[in-house]
């Protein structure tokens, strides 16, 4: 699931990896694949249809979309548990400010196309199909056994919501963001100032226990032919690769790990390992009076007055640089 567009907008849209074809579990044991035909136009423009309808179903029955009387507006769930969440994620998707001082304002943009206020594409070619305000896309596939071109593909649907290469500071001090592709009516940029970011940021967080990433059919983590469709693995070797590949100094998952552990698997840094003879390390003491940690500290020619905080970037440190 992405939620991102081009312009740092809530856009949420599915990027699905699909297997052409079907497995077949035999009374043996083994599988066998077996490849379906390549998808139509047609099929595409019927798939395309059924999608909005089973949305558009599942939005009604959770309450945001319901036939309302002319003088009455919708409910939001959402909105009456988290409202300023749920406000960031509306401004995003209408390419408008919601907190601040430019507050429901448009998005400010660069270009022959100052002032755009939408943009909805016409996706022409090849099994691709728009209706309503729904649109899908699936001439995209990766012949047997060209791994680098699904790598390619998979990096490109987990990339992430910003490229810090096309992001850069303007002479007042606001973040101005280059468009990967400049749209039709020519906008090349958008200018947001440090607040505004911030706010498009939050916008992209996708609510708790709503996961990006999921598997379904024989590749789901529990689905029983799983072990089956994976080239030379079995249940048995599976349990065995996974006993193999276990730490043995990890008995806890890693939420309840130490601070050690986490530093280990996040940034590579093992602080529980001696640098000269990687050896394990273990703590000895635990000092807290400040004088005896000073009088440590200055034995050893290291200052015991600590770095003073920095102080949180202004405005005005970002027009000064």
């Amino acid at each position: 699931m992405q939620r991102f567009g081009g312009a740092l907008n809530l856009n949420v849209h599915f990027h699905l990896l699909q297997i052409e074809g079907v497995y077949e579990l035999k009374k043996t044991g083994t599988t066998k694949f077996k490849k379906t035909k390549s998808p139509v136009d047609l099929d595409i423009k019927n798939l395309v249809m059924i999608i909005r309808e089973k949305i558009i179903k599942h939005l009604r029955r959770s309450g945001y979309l319901k036939n309302l009387p002319p003088d009455e507006d919708p409910t939001d769930p959402l909105l009456e548990k988290e409202p300023t969440y749920a406000g960031l994620m509306s401004a995003s998707v209408r390419q408008r400010i919601a907190l601040g001082e430019r507050q429901g304002q448009k998005v400010r943009s660069i270009g022959s196309g100052f002032g755009y206020t939408g943009d909805l594409p016409e996706l022409k070619g090849r099994l691709c199909a728009y209706l309503g305000g729904f649109s899908l896309h699936a001439a995209i596939s990766v012949p047997r056994h060209q791994r680098d071109k699904l790598e390619k593909l998979i990096r490109y649907t987990a990339r992430p919501s910003v490229s810090i290469e096309r992001m850069s500071l303007t002479k007042n001090g606001d973040i101005k963001y280059e468009l990967k592709k400049a749209w039709k009516n020519g906008v090349t940029h958008v200018v947001l100032s440090p607040h505004e970011l911030i706010e498009k940021l939050c916008a992209l967080i996708p609510q708790p226990r709503m996961h990006l990433v999921r598997y379904s059919g024989v590749l789901a983590p529990n689905a029983k032919m799983r072990p089956h469709v994976i080239p030379g693995l079995t249940r048995a070797k599976i349990k065995a690769k996974e006993e193999k590949n276990k730490d043995p100094d990890e008995k806890t998952p890693i939420k309840k790990s130490s601070w050690a552990k986490l530093l280990a698997r996040v940034f590579e840094i093992d602080i529980s390992k001696c640098i000269h003879c990687n050896g394990k390390m273990k703590i000895i003491a635990s000092i807290k009076d400040p004088p005896v940690i000073k009088r440590i500290l200055t034995y050893l020619g290291l200052s015991p007055i600590p770095p003073p905080l920095a102080p949180a970037r202004m405005r005005e440190l970002f027009v000064s640089m």
